[in-house]
Formats: C-alpha cells, sequence, structure tokens
C-alpha cells in the first residue's frame, strides 16, 4: 500500500510540474507574440537561421537578435534541427517570437542510401584517432566535431574506432552537410546565430556557412550582452578551426591601443587576477567556488623529493576546442604522462577539475570520477589530490612545475612564480609565460626534467594577458544595452531559476522603451557601423 501511495505522490508532482511549464511557456508565448508580432508579408526564400536551443536565457537573447536581422535583411527566421529538437513545447516558443523550424532531417533523407554508402566507406577507412580528427567532406575539416561528439553523447573518455555508435555519428555528419546544401539550393542563408560550434550538427553549419562567406554571430548574454561575429583564421583557413576570441592575437591586439590605454588596461588586468587569487569568486570562469580559497591542512609528506602538479579537465568535454593538440585527447594526454612521470623520481600528483567532481552534475561527472580512478589503479606512483584543495595551499607547500593540456590555471600559476607547461594549443599561446611544447618528444624531456624548469614570467605580460581574455571583447563589442534588465542579473542563482520548469516566467519584464531604444541604437552600430576587426598580419 505504501509503494502504491508513493507512485501516486510521484504522479502527482510529475503533472504539477508540467502544468507548471505549460503554464509558463503559453504566458512566454503570448509575451513574444506581442513583442514580436507576425509580419504576413514576409517571404521564406531568405532566412535569418538559428539554433534550436532549450537554455531560457540564450533563446530570449537570440531572439532579439534575430528579429532585428530578419528585419534588416527582410527575411523570416528559421530554426535547425536535423537530428534534436523533439520537445513541442520547445518548438512552439521559438514560433511565438518568428522562428519556425525549417531545416531538419526531410532536406536529405531522399539522400539517406547514398550517404550510408558513404559512411560505411569512411567508418571503415580509419585506422588511427588522427585518421578521424582529419576527417573532412569536400575539404571542411569536421573530425573533431564528431570526435567531440562521441565522446560528449556516449561519455567515454576517448574513441573506440570499431564502435557502430562512431559509424552512427559519421553518418549523421554526412547528413547534416548533405541537408544544408540542399536547403540552401532553396533558401537564401542570410546569417547564422550560432550556439554551442564543438559538436557536429551545429559545429558543421557554422563551418560551412563561413566557407560561404555567410555572417555567422555569437550572442554573448548576461550582465554585458553583446554580439560577435566569428572570426576567420587567416593562416589555416576559417573554416578548419572558427574563432570567438583571437587569442593567439592578444599581443598583437594590445600593441595596437595607445599606450595610455594599455596602462590602463594592465591595471583592470591586474587588479582582476589580484582579487582571483585572493579568493574572491570568479564570475567570468563561471565557477561557483574559487580554486584559491582558504588554506587547508598541509597535503604533501615531506620526502625532499620534487613535487609536480597535474591539473585534469573534463575528459567530455570538448577537448579540440583549440587549433591543435600533441594527443588525441584527454584521455591519450593522461596515459602518455602518467607513463612518463612513472618514470622519474618526482613525487606526482594530479588534482581533478572541481567540477567534475560535483555529484550533481550526474553521470558525466560519475563517468569522470571513474575514468580518472581506473587511471591511477594502472599508474599507482601518480598520487590523487582532493580537488577543493586551494590552489594556494598547493603553492605555498612547494611544488616545481604544473603541467596541463590547456587550462585556465596556466597564468595563474605562473603570476605565483610555478612554471607551468601545456599540451596542446592554448588561450596563453601568445605569451612567454608558460612553455608551449610544439611535439611530443619536446613535451617529453619536459616531462623528464621537470623538477628544473624555471618560471621567468613577467607580471606585465600575465595583467596584460587577462585583460586580453577577459575584458577586451566586451570592451571593444559590448553595450549597456541588455534584452534584460541589469535587475535580472542581481540574484547570482538567475540561472537556476531560469531552468525550473516555470522558468520562462522569470523572463517576463514590462517593456521598456528605453532599453528597447538602446538595444536598437547598439544593434544598428553594431551591424551597420561598426566593421568586424581582425588582428594586423
Amino acid at each position: 500500500m505504501t509503494g502504491l501511495v508513493q507512485r501516486a505522490q510521484q504522479r502527482v508532482k510529475r503533472l504539477v510540474r508540467k502544468w507548471d511549464a505549460d503554464s509558463s511557456a503559453r504566458r512566454f508565448m503570448a509575451y513574444c507574440r506581442k513583442k514580436w508580432p507576425w509580419d504576413p508579408k514576409v517571404k521564406y526564400d531568405s532566412v535569418v537561421l538559428m539554433s534550436y536551443w532549450a537554455h531560457k536565457i540564450s533563446m530570449f537573447c537570440n531572439a532579439h537578435t534575430a528579429n532585428y536581422l530578419a528585419r534588416r535583411t527582410g527575411s523570416g527566421i528559421e530554426t535547425y534541427a536535423i537530428f534534436g529538437g523533439k520537445d513541442a513545447r520547445v518548438r512552439r516558443v521559438y514560433e511565438s517570437f518568428g522562428a519556425r523550424l525549417g531545416l531538419d532531417a526531410s532536406w536529405a533523407e531522399p539522400d539517406r542510401p547514398e550517404l550510408e554508402k558513404q559512411a560505411d566507406e569512411i567508418f571503415h577507412s580509419l585506422k588511427s584517432k588522427w585518421d578521424l580528427l582529419e576527417l573532412r567532406i569536400d575539404g571542411l575539416k569536421i573530425g573533431d566535431l564528431v570526435y567531440d561528439s562521441y565522446l560528449r553523447w556516449f561519455e567515454e573518455p576517448t574513441v573506440k574506432l570499431d564502435d557502430p555508435r562512431l559509424r552512427r555519428l559519421i553518418f549523421e555528419s554526412v547528413f547534416i552537410y548533405r541537408a544544408l546544401a540542399n536547403y540552401r539550393k532553396v533558401k537564401r542563408v542570410e546569417a547564422l546565430i550560432t550556439d554551442d560550434y564543438s559538436y557536429h550538427e551545429c559545429g558543421i553549419l557554422t563551418r560551412v556557412l563561413m566557407r560561404e562567406k555567410v555572417p555567422v554571430y555569437f550572442v554573448c548574454f548576461g550582465s554585458q550582452h553583446f554580439v560577435y561575429r566569428m572570426l576567420e583564421e587567416p593562416e589555416t583557413g576559417y573554416h578548419d578551426f572558427p574563432f570567438r576570441w583571437e587569442f593567439h592575437h592578444y599581443r598583437k591586439l594590445f600593441r595596437s591601443m595607445p599606450e595610455e590605454e594599455q596602462v590602463r588596461c594592465r591595471e583592470i588586468g591586474r587588479q582582476h587576477l589580484d582579487r582571483r587569487l585572493s579568493g574572491h569568486i570568479d564570475k567570468m570562469t563561471n565557477m561557483q567556488v574559487s580554486p584559491f580559497g582558504v588554506k587547508t591542512e598541509k597535503v604533501f609528506p615531506e620526502n625532499g623529493r620534487p613535487r609536480i602538479v597535474v591539473l585534469m579537465h573534463d575528459f567530455f568535454d570538448s577537448p579540440h576546442y583549440y587549433r591543435w593538440m600533441l594527443f588525441p585527447d584527454f584521455y591519450e594526454w593522461m596515459l602518455f604522462l602518467f607513463e612518463k612521470a612513472s618514470e622519474t623520481e618526482f613525487d606526482w600528483y594530479v588534482k581533478p577539475h572541481p567540477a567534475t567532481w560535483d555529484p550533481a552534475r550526474g553521470s558525466l561527472n560519475r563517468r569522470n570520477v571513474a575514468v580518472t580512478e581506473e587511471l591511477l589503479a594502472r599508474f599507482p606512483k601518480i598520487k590523487l589530490m582532493p580537488p577543493t584543495v586551494s590552489n594556494l595551499q598547493i603553492v605555498d607547500e612547494g611544488i616545481s612545475a604544473m603541467f596541463t593540456m590547456y587550462g585556465t590555471a596556466g597564468h595563474e600559476f605562473a603570476r605565483l612564480g610555478v612554471p607551468v607547461v601545456n599540451a596542446a594549443d592554448n588561450p596563453h599561446i601568445a605569451y612567454p609565460f608558460n612553455y608551449h611544447p610544439t611535439t611530443v618528444e619536446e613535451y617529453a624531456d619536459l616531462i623528464q626534467r621537470a623538477d628544473r624548469l624555471t618560471c621567468s614570467a613577467d607580471p606585465e605580460d600575465i595583467a596584460e594577458y587577462v585583460y586580453m581574455n577577459y575584458y577586451y571583447v566586451g570592451d571593444h563589442y559590448g553595450t549597456p544595452a541588455n534584452p534584460l534588465p541589469l535587475s535580472f542579473f542581481d540574484d547570482p542563482n538567475y540561472e537556476v531559476h531560469t531552468s525550473k520548469p516555470n522558468g520562462y516566467d522569470h523572463l517576463m519584464f514590462p517593456e521598456d522603451p528605453t532599453r528597447e531604444a538602446g538595444m536598437k541604437k547598439y544593434y544598428d552600430h553594431y551591424f551597420r557601423e561598426h566593421p568586424q576587426k581582425t588582428a594586423a598580419k
């Protein structure tokens, strides 16, 4: 009887949550239809294409940009959902602000037999993980997108080349490519508003359209709102690697500013880093707990041996975010590093990324923990540190070096005098305050002499980097205008509120003519008068 009561109570709770979600969505749709009334004269042969994503805040901010671009170009708004977009409620919300589903699987369905055969040929031709990473369709690189989709969707730390699921992702990728090609024979795409372009569907659309010179925009939401056009990479071809930030040109961009401006900007960077190193929460890195918090009890034994620390990454979170890596993925990096480290006479410690050991993040983090434990069992010389231990405690007790793939801690440890070794392209690549080996042989040498590495970091370089990485884009492309009132962001839990079933209610504010005028002025300036800048060659 107790079980029946519990199941009945759970069913009632589910029905209440569904009612709350449906009611909130209906109210929001009415709000959007009033804000962006449908124009029956719009023809959909010319479109602004936008991602189909259920993240409520991003969707609302994207809706502003999409509607402005649609009016400016005389286009309709369409979304894409080739292998996703199954939630009918979310689809109706998009339709309420004028974005109907346009690019779906039907655009390539007649070509399915041909594409299945193509996927089979590609799948059986792969001999190594590097072969997969270099996979191209009509010259367009897609292998890294397939690779990262595999890791994330299937929660695998590395790719298994004989896995039928990999073959399925390859098929989906060639299918997406063909669907877009067929769609563009009928539709003129004026612009794409993209989101998480590290994975196969969004990533392929982003790269194809950039190759075809279609503007691709990323909308940054938060207390500072701005639109940013995805950038080309002149050296390798922008369709191979789209950029949000020109991190590899930070120094050139900084030197292009007047000297007095450089002094001011370095001071901004210096103050930002000082606050972070003193334990303040840094909202710009999306961390809820400071890695430089209060020091705890001693973590290292006193045995006289050099200590080396490895800062880990999330095994499943798009490792191919930057232009190149010395290893195919984070797991292969760990295998190599732990094997070579085990041959040294040093004490090696590994610290997991704190976010990957948070039980609230579900199965992804359970898998992160399991993979880490499997690696440590295989390499017993490597010792695990608590993910919550303060980096200040680590540095104060004394370490000879820190190794990472491309972690944001690179400049932080360098500022504290610790040599840092990367194993990939990384946001610090333009500066000499880290080691940036470009071959596996060079990397192996740095592991062998990790106790003798030096750090000659210039604090001015680090302050400059911090400004460029966290402030430059907002200062140069940002705006005081915002689709949402700034009071919305005063609550640190604003994203938690909008993720609830009735979360749409939190996005409905009274119309503010001043805010609307500010948004229009910003868009007019950005899209008409503010040409997209690239670094000097």
